[in-house]
Order: C-alpha cells, then structure tokens, then sequence
C-alpha cells in the first residue's frame, strides 16, 4: 500500500478531518507498517532445538561414538525423517566442555525424532559410550525455541554465546531493544549469524540465549569488538540493566556436522 492510496482511503473514511492531520496519520502509518515489515524480516522460521552440555574426558572416543551411530541404518531414518540437524561443539568458558545441538523445524518434528532416536539400538550403545567418555553427572540439558534468528544461512565455525536471565513479562521489551541495537551495527554483522533463543525447558537461571557467530575466531573476535564497544551498546545495555542480567558468556566452536542430507 502506497502513501496516495492511504491518503485516499483516509480523506474518504474521514472527510471532516484537515488535510494536514490526515497527512500526519499517514504518515505514522507508514512508518508503522515499516517497522513491521522489518520485524517480519529478522523474525526466526520457529526452529526448535536440544543442547546436551557435557564434560568429556576422551574426546576422541566421544566423537567416535557420535560417528559409529551416525553411520547406522536407524539413525539415518531419524533424520531423514524428522530433518534433525546435528552439531557437535566445543565450549570454552563453561563447567562443561562439549555441547550437541540437535535442531528441528518444529515440535511436531522434534516429537517424531525423539521417538525415532530412543527406538534406534544404537542410541543406546552411544549413550553407553558417552558415559565411558564423560565425567559422571556433568551432562545437562535444555529445549529452546527461536526468537529472532538473522543470516542463518551463513555457514559459521564459531559462536560467542551469552547466557541471559529477562525478567518476567519482560521478553518482548528485550528483543525489541536488542534487535534495534543489532540493527544499528548491520555493517559490521553481514557475515554474522546472530539472534536469541527463549529456554522452554532446564537451564535454571538463565532465561535465553544471545549469540553471534562468525565464519572464523579472528573475525568473531573483531565483530564482538566493534559491536560492543559501541556507543550503541552502552545505550543498549543500560536500556536493558533493570531486567536482564548476563549470567554467563561462552565461545562455541563447532567440532563437526551431522546434516540431514547425507
């Protein structure tokens, strides 16, 4: 809808009212409508996932088991079916040392590959292997729907990740502010896959993730640089002090992909 067309509607709808006001209220609706198309733009495609955060004692042996039930037969169905996406990650920061994230497009999928992946005998005998690789009681896990999910289709090797408790009722507040600052640095996030994620299940005090990515750690690192010595960022940041606080940051770096298409 164009500017003439609303002021036709507007002078018809309303034929008493001055023409300068008529104007004004177009004008608030256009930029309305433009705000809107831009949330329309940055918002996520409803992806929901899984991270399972362990503290591994044999890596190699860890993947090795990751690999052996990727190979297998039913694991094969599992994502083919349900278009799991599989990610195994470093973590740097943390009380764990390695993450895997599994990524559905939805919960219907994620339903179907969650009955999919405890079916498979494999499972299993992986889940045995993890248990020879990892330190009793540091694997923990949460579900987590995205919000706002921005460049998703650029490949990343590494994330910096910033675990985030919003008050309650605080949320839309919070991505509104975020995605305005984010926003303000687009020149410097072209290559940058960045968005938040709400935590449905687990992770205790932390609310959401916050994350931006980068296709290497030099670039990460002078992305993060820029963006948050910003003068943007310091508005920002007090913008958002009152309600949300920074638990924990966390850099990512992914290890190896299990994709859906083999």
């Amino acid at each position: 809808m164009n500017f003439d067309t609303i002021i036709s509607i507007l002078l018809r709808g309303i034929p008493k009212m001055k023409s300068s006001s008529v104007i004004s209220i177009a004008i608030s609706l256009l930029v309305f409508m433009s705000l809107q198309l831009i949330a329309d733009d940055h918002k996520s495609d409803n992806r929901v996932a899984e991270f399972h955060y362990f503290n591994v004692n044999d890596p190699a042996a860890f993947l090795s088991a990751m690999d052996t039930h990727n190979a297998s037969e039913c694991a094969e169905q599992w994502q083919s079916q349900s278009k799991a996406t599989v990610l195994l990650s470093m973590v740097t920061g943390s009380d764990v040392s390695h993450m895997v994230y599994v990524g559905y497009p939805n919960y219907e999928s994620m339903e179907l590959g969650r009955e999919l992946f405890a079916s498979c005998s494999e499972t299993a005998q992986m889940l045995s292997s993890f248990g020879d690789a990892t330190y009793v009681g540091s694997y923990h896990n949460v579900i987590f729907e995205e919000i706002i999910s921005i460049n998703s289709d650029q490949p990343q090797k590494h994330y910096a990740k910033f675990d985030i408790k919003i008050g309650a009722g605080q949320e839309s507040a919070y991505t509104e502010k975020w995605l305005a600052f984010m926003q303000s640095q687009e020149k410097y996030l072209s290559e940058s896959h960045y968005g938040v994620n709400r935590i449905v299940f687990g992770a205790g005090d932390v609310s959401h993730y916050a994350y931006i990515g980068g296709k290497s750690l030099t670039g990460l690192m002078t992305t993060m640089n820029t963006v948050l010595s910003s003068p943007e960022y310091s508005k920002f940041s007090k913008s958002v002090g009152n309600y949300r606080i920074v638990v924990q940051n966390t850099l990512i770096d992914i290890v190896k992909a299990f994709p859906v298409e083999r």
